[in-house]
């Protein structure tokens, strides 16, 4: 469920993992968006354990520069990159540049280990499931090690530095909850801003085309 109160939008979610794609993922500035677990809905996990995950495309830059909310796990992921001048609070905190499938979110593959292919990529042709946005065609796999050999599609614009990247800019903050985790990914990570874990808890920043 949606709900708009002036400048707040809050997203009510009834599932332990909730993935919404975003014809446009921007938070103006002055604007906040919170993200509630439904309190109807019986789950074995407490709020804290439950993910939202806002997926942007990749044809623009998501811009956060109004304030994102939430008591659980908040994914904010703009495979076009992703530009943080505002504020993002959450229990657990990922931001990240590089796309995350459904695969590895929902069905039997959540949550397991994918060998030796990445958790999030633009780029990777996966042996199984949906593409990420900039994947290859798929080649030939009877022999692993040619795909060594075959060039990554370009993702840099020369134009425009936060383009399929990660950027916290001056004015931007990302802060967890007690014991959380913030963890930034993308092909380059810039932080202008102020990132801040609690009681324990732990940062990582990564840079990186595939990240696993």
């Amino acid at each position: 469920d949606v709900d708009v109160d002036g400048d707040k939008t809050t997203l009510l979610q009834s599932s332990e993992v909730g993935v919404l794609d975003w014809q446009h993922l921007q938070v103006e500035s002055g604007k906040t968006l919170e993200i509630k677990r439904d309190e109807t809905v019986e789950s074995e996990l407490n709020s804290k354990q439950w993910v939202s995950v806002h997926r942007g495309n990749i044809d623009e830059v998501s811009n956060i520069d109004g304030q994102v909310q939430s008591d659980g796990h908040v994914y904010l992921v703009g495979p076009g990159g992703l530009s943080v001048d505002g504020s993002v609070e959450a229990q657990q905190v990922v931001l990240s540049s590089l796309y995350i499938r459904d695969e590895q979110l929902t069905g039997p593959q959540a949550g397991l280990e994918s060998g030796d292919e990445p958790t999030f990529s633009n780029t990777y042709d996966y042996s199984f499931g949906s593409k990420p946005p900039l994947a290859q065609d798929e080649i030939e796999r009877s022999d692993d090690y040619l795909r060594l050999g075959v060039d990554e599609p370009d993702i840099v614009d020369e134009n425009d530095v936060e383009r399929f990247n990660v950027t916290i800019g001056k004015s931007g903050s990302v802060s967890s909850g007690n014991l959380g985790k913030i963890m930034i990914f993308g092909p380059n990570v810039t932080n202008y801003g102020t990132v801040n874990v609690q009681d324990e808890g732990q940062l990582l920043m990564t840079a990186g085309e595939n990240i696993y």
